[in-house]
């Protein structure tokens, strides 16, 4: 294609006029799936801003119209058809759903340099479910929930942005429903039908079929308001066992959520949302004005901070965190805070938790992905550094550590078999299913082909789980549960029979989940524990829970 522009150095202005504009909208973008989500899901669009400002990828739309003389609109697709290739071509689903961000970030430039929007989605003028191919991260961005009834996209993963994006703001979603597009061709408006939970989709549904859809959903509504009425009532087993429960909290925004939906504290208040949306670290301030917050909100309740756990799947833009093969298994949690560069920015975080706790405040402090007792030292003796700072500027800091319980997250193999050794340097744990699950059954939780098989509910992983509780119980220590699993209802009344002290989960899971523990006996689930632990497959452990379930809620 010839020039828009007379001469190469204008054909380029006209891609630094179109990047610019590019920018300003993801800016926009990011900010509104931040309000209506989450800060880490909007990091999505962090991602996208770093790759316009790739002198790489620069060079590379520059060198297309200079030397090869495209035009701009070309010069742009190549360049990120370069990086869309090379992304296809490496053997890791979740890499490759990332190709899916370069393509959405090429078709915005083009539709700057040309002057046109680039989605008619946000012009939805009535409930829809939307039907595509797929959906680019900005178009799902993009959807008002209140307009968009479901999506189904004939390509993508739980691991795409897409399926991410849908889950966070509460929009049932199939993805990778092949034909989907062209069995729809020609179907009526509102002859759709699907289960976001279990992934199916049915196209011209009879009548029968619609009317059972809407009797489950319409139980399903009225089960989880009687659920909720009663939220704020104690959880205490039929036989007068308390149990604790706490709320999962990932953004300052979900804070009234943990009174309001019937938790006792936060159970895991994750420090990472402090460190996204932004351009460079929080200051100490910050930090102590966060968790200062988070104690007011919880009056009489204990708030667990968990220190900063981020590489994995977690990464922050601007700290300098070095590309590895498999970062799952690499410097993340409290292993990167421990390193010589990161220390500084850790003993901040620390800092801001003492000051925070200097004030009677009822908090304790846990650290991601302990491996062995010695990080434990390493860590305490940081926090001991912190409060010697602190005390010399005047603050009691040193008083407030004597008093500020420490803990450990449970969520690899080599803690959960050393657990006897953590609880000596330990004033509690909790267990973080998630990936314990993912490394105990080596089975990348990112991966949708791996999806059927990954479940905490494998024998593997339940021996780890008891092995952990019983170790700490036997030194008198606390342990709670962090993870998803802590919010099943299936698993309630089997982690009730392992010994769990304390279950924390998202808000919105407590009132079905103290339900769940008003019905069950200790007699019960250490029935059902014995059962289950004598069972050798994830299938039949999740047969049995189930019925037990099922047992429970009608009775």
């Amino acid at each position: 294609e010839p020039f828009t522009s007379a001469t190469p150095e204008a054909e380029w202005q006209l891609v630094e006029v179109a990047i610019a504009r590019a920018r300003s909208q993801i800016t926009d973008l990011r900010e509104t799936v931040s309000q209506r989500t989450s800060p880490e899901e909007a990091a999505i669009f962090d991602a996208h801003l770093l790759v316009l400002e790739d002198e790489e990828l620069l060079n590379g739309m520059r060198d297309g119209i200079t030397n090869q003389r495209l035009n701009a609109e070309a010069a742009v697709w190549d360049a990120m058809a370069v990086y869309r290739e090379q992304l296809l071509a490496i053997d890791d689903d979740y890499l490759r759903a990332r190709a899916a961000d370069l393509e959405d970030i090429a078709r915005r430039v083009i539709a700057c340099l040309r002057g046109t929007g680039q989605s008619t989605l946000t012009q939805i003028a009535q409930p829809s479910i939307i039907v595509a191919r797929d959906l680019l991260p900005s178009d799902t961005a993009g959807l008002d929930p209140a307009m968009t009834l479901a999506i189904v996209t004939e390509l993508g993963g739980p691991t795409a942005h897409t399926a991410i994006l849908a889950r966070q703001m509460g929009i049932p979603a199939v993805v990778g429903a092949t034909g989907i597009v062209t069995t729809t061709t020609g179907a009526a408006p509102g002859t759709l039908a699907l289960d976001g939970a279990l992934g199916v989709v049915e196209v011209n549904p009879t009548t029968e079929v619609i009317v059972g859809y809407l009797a489950q959903r319409d139980a399903r509504h009225a089960q989880r308001a009687h659920f909720d009425a009663d939220a704020r009532q104690p959880a205490l087993m039929r036989d007068g066992r308390p149990i604790e429960i706490g709320a999962n909290v990932g953004q300052l925004r979900e804070l009234p959520d943990v009174a309001q939906q019937g938790a006792q504290g936060i159970g895991l208040f994750r420090t990472e949302f402090l460190f996204l949306d932004r351009t460079s670290p929080p200051t100490e301030d910050e930090q102590f004005a966060a968790y200062r917050e988070a104690v007011q909100h919880v009056a009489g309740g204990t708030v667990i901070i968990r220190t900063l756990d981020i590489g994995g799947d977690k990464v922050v833009p601007y700290l300098p965190l070095d590309h590895e093969d498999n970062p799952f298994l690499g410097v993340r949690g409290l292993r990167l805070c421990l390193t010589d560069a990161f220390q500084p920015l850790f003993k901040t975080q620390l800092r801001a938790i003492l000051r925070a706790a200097s004030g009677g405040a009822r908090l304790k402090v846990m650290f991601p992905m302990v491996n062995h007792s010695g990080e434990m030292h390493a860590a305490r003796a940081l926090l001991r550094a912190a409060a010697a700072e602190l005390d010399g500027q005047g603050i009691a800091a040193s008083a407030a550590l004597a008093h500020l319980p420490v803990g450990a997250m449970i969520e690899t193999p080599a803690a959960a078999f050393v657990a006897d050794q953590l609880a000596d340097d330990c004033d509690f744990f909790s267990i973080g299913t998630n990936d314990l699950t993912q490394y105990v059954l080596a089975i990348d939780r990112m991966n949708p082909t791996m999806a059927g098989h990954y479940t905490s509910f494998a024998p593997a992983v339940l021996r780890a789980i008891y092995h952990a509780v019983s170790m700490a119980h036997a030194r008198g220590r606390h342990v709670g549960m962090c993870g998803e699993m802590a919010g099943d209802p299936r698993a309630i009344p089997l982690l009730l029979g392992i010994g769990l002290d304390e279950l924390s989960m998202v808000p919105p899971a407590i009132g079905e989940a103290k339900h769940v523990i008003r019905r069950c006996t200790q007699a019960g689930v250490a029935e059902l524990s014995r059962r289950a632990f004598a069972l050798t497959s994830a299938e039949a452990v999740t047969q049995l829970l189930e019925d037990h379930l099922r047992g429970l809620m009608a009775g």
